[in-house]
């Protein structure tokens, strides 16, 4: 009887390991992917701070020739100019902000690979099949959070 749940101790811990590998796969892919979002985001950011260079420099631009001239419609054309760069300064801030929480969420789910990686299957005390549900529903939640803040920064 002792040889017998020995094996099958040993085979639900095969089991566990098998969906623990399993999983560490999907999360990996799934680092992949956020890690070539992230790098997606960083170009956009990149091209939205040069943007914002350049609204500035046109805006200063306005200002100069504004200055020389006293026209009433170059007050309306410096308004529109502020009116731009300001809406940019706000995308760009935005556009930070999220590429700043993608960072944080990669390096969170780089971190738990890490760990189900290193974590050695144990089958005499393997984890409750509930707990592990319960990570990899969480970790599972983390990623889809991340692709629906990736979509939305797409929508933009």
């Amino acid at each position: 009887a002792g040889g017998a749940a020995a094996a099958a101790a040993e085979e639900v811990g095969a089991d566990i390991a098998a969906e623990l590998q399993a999983e560490v796969e999907t999360l990996r892919e799934q680092l992949e992917g956020s890690d070539k979002e992230r790098l997606r985001l960083v170009a956009k950011l990149n091209e939205e701070e040069r943007k914002v260079e350049d609204m500035q420099f046109k805006f200063e631009e306005q200002l100069i020739t504004a200055g020389d001239s006293s026209g009433v419609g170059d007050t309306a054309a410096v308004e529109r100019l502020e009116n731009e760069l300001l809406a940019a300064r706000e995308e760009l801030a935005t556009s930070q902000e999220l590429r700043d929480h993608l960072e944080q969420r990669n390096e969170t789910l780089a971190d738990e690979v890490e760990k189900l990686k290193t974590e050695p299957a144990q089958p005499t005390s393997a984890p409750d099949s509930g707990e592990l549900e319960a990570q990899i529903e969480q970790l599972q939640a983390q990623c889809s959070e991340s692709l629906a803040a990736c979509e939305a920064l797409r929508s933009q």
